[in-house]
C-alpha cells in the first residue's frame, strides 16, 4: 500500500511539473509575440500613439507608464514620435516618453466618456474597443497624422502571467522602468486648505458594496 502511495505521489509531481514547464512554454511563447507586436508598431514609421488608456488609474500608474518607458528604452522609441492619450490631466507622468499628450476630455465629454466606458463592458482594455477606436481617429484628425496604435491590450498580454501568479517580480522588473514623476497642477494648491486628505472608494472583492461597508 505504502508503495502504491509513493508511485501515486510520483506521478503526481511528475505531471506538476511537465503542467508547470508547458504554463512557462505558453507564457513564454505569448511574451514574444507582444515583443514582435511592439517592433512592428514602432518599425512603421507613423508617430505611434500609446493609448488611449481608459482603465483604472491604479494601473496606469504602476504599470502602463513603467511598460512604456521599457518600451522607450528596449525599442530605441524616441519621445519625438510619440503621442500620449489618457484622461485626467496625466500629462506631466508621460514626460520623457511623449512629446506630445492629448487629454481624452478635450475629445469627448465626461458624460460621453462614462457612457462609452461603461459599453465596453471591461474595465481591463484585454482588446481594442470601438470607443478606443474613435479615439485614436480623433488624435489623428487633430494632429493631421495619421498614427500607429500601442495599445495597452499589449500590456495586458504580457502581464497576465505575472498578475495571474505564474510569473515571478524578476519578469516584472524586465519589463518595467519605475521614476519619480511630476504630480499634475490640477488645483491651485492656493485655494485648498493647509489639512486634508484626498480618499477614493471602490467596489472590490476586498471592499464589497454592502450596507456594513457603506
Amino acid at each position: 500500500m505504502s508503495l502504491f502511495a509513493g508511485v501515486k505521489r510520483e506521478v503526481r509531481a511528475r505531471l506538476r511539473q511537465r503542467r508547470e514547464l508547458d504554463e512557462h512554454r505558453t507564457s513564454a511563447a505569448e511574451g514574444w509575440r507582444v515583443e514582435r507586436e511592439i517592433e512592428a508598431v514602432v518599425s512603421q514609421g507613423r508617430p505611434v500613439l500609446v493609448g488611449p488608456w481608459l482603465s483604472e488609474v491604479g494601473y496606469e500608474a504602476l504599470y502602463w507608464v513603467p511598460f512604456l518607458r521599457w518600451v522607450r528604452s528596449a525599442f530605441r522609441l524616441s519621445s519625438d514620435r510619440v503621442v500620449a492619450l489618457s484622461r485626467g490631466g496625466v500629462g506631466s507622468w508621460y514626460a520623457g516618453i511623449a512629446d506630445r499628450y492629448v487629454e481624452a476630455w478635450d475629445l469627448v465629454t465626461p458624460e460621453v466618456f462614462a457612457r462609452r466606458t461603461l459599453e465596453r463592458g471591461s474595465t481591463k482594455q484585454l482588446e481594442p474597443s470601438a470607443f478606443d477606436h474613435d479615439l485614436v481617429a480623433a488624435v489623428e484628425a487633430r494632429i493631421g497624422e495619421r498614427v500607429s496604435v500601442l495599445h495597452p491590450s499589449l500590456m495586458y498580454r504580457l502581464f497576465g502571467e505575472f498578475w495571474s501568479g505564474h510569473r515571478a517580480m524578476g519578469f516584472l522588473d524586465a519589463h518595467t522602468r519605475y521614476e519619480p514623476v511630476s504630480p499634475p497642477v490640477v488645483v491651485d494648491p492656493q485655494l485648498l486648505p493647509r489639512d486634508y486628505v484626498a480618499v477614493k472608494f471602490y467596489e472590490a472583492r476586498s471592499l464589497p458594496a454592502t450596507p456594513e461597508v457603506r
